[in-house]
């Protein structure tokens, strides 16, 4: 059998020659290898500086994006609910007050009438009123009251009108008037809303 020795060459007979290099002494490779120690440190640190750094701007950059669209999801709704709320304000002004005004003015009248009668018992109240609401109104006063109260139907008022006479004393009620101005009201305000929405 062969042994290593017959197939590999001896390489301690060889002369080792001297290196130009000069040695380096223990302390200076301390030195290198602190000096490598420290530029290692000092990248893994700049590295995680920097990652840091990158997190932070990516997540304000989230949160910013996010805080935009709260923002226009705020305005969105802000929008739809004013104009939601402009059908339901015409409505209103169109539907549900004229209807109230209809009932409201006999109770109106009546109310006038119990004020006027605490200051003028003895004298004769007239009470006009659009041809329409003269039954309604004649309804309205109490047989017992003891006024001299007469209802006279005037094609010259309209509906929600009525002119109370007492002696030399006159008052008018007018609930179209009224309403006008509600709607005057509700109009500058869906102005306001739709202008605000249009903005922004």
């Amino acid at each position: 059998m062969t042994s290593l020795v017959d197939i590999l060459p001896d390489f301690a007979s060889l002369n080792v020659v001297a290196s130009s290099s000069p040695a380096i002494s223990d302390a200076d490779l301390e030195t290198e290898r602190l000096e490598a120690f420290e530029n290692g440190y000092k990248a893994g640190w700049d590295d995680a500086a920097k990652a840091h750094i990158d997190e932070t701007q990516r997540i304000n950059g989230t949160l910013a994006q996010n805080l935009m669209d709260l923002s226009f999801t705020r305005a969105e709704v802000h929008a739809q609910t004013m104009k939601a709320l402009v059908p339901v304000f015409r409505q209103l002004t169109d539907v549900l007050l004229p209807e109230m005004a209809r009932g409201a003015l006999t109770g109106h009248i009546v109310q006038e009438l119990e004020r006027y009668a605490q200051q003028a018992i003895d004298e004769a109240i007239e009470i006009r009123v659009a041809p329409d609401a003269a039954e309604q109104t004649r309804a309205a006063i109490p047989e017992t009251s003891g006024l001299a109260v007469s209802v006279v139907a005037d094609t010259r008022l309209s509906e929600g009108q009525a002119d109370l006479r007492i002696a030399d004393r006159e008052l008018q009620i007018d609930l179209p008037d009224a309403l006008a101005d509600v709607r005057s009201l509700i109009a500058g305000f869906e102005h306001e809303a739709m202008k605000e929405v249009a903005d922004g």
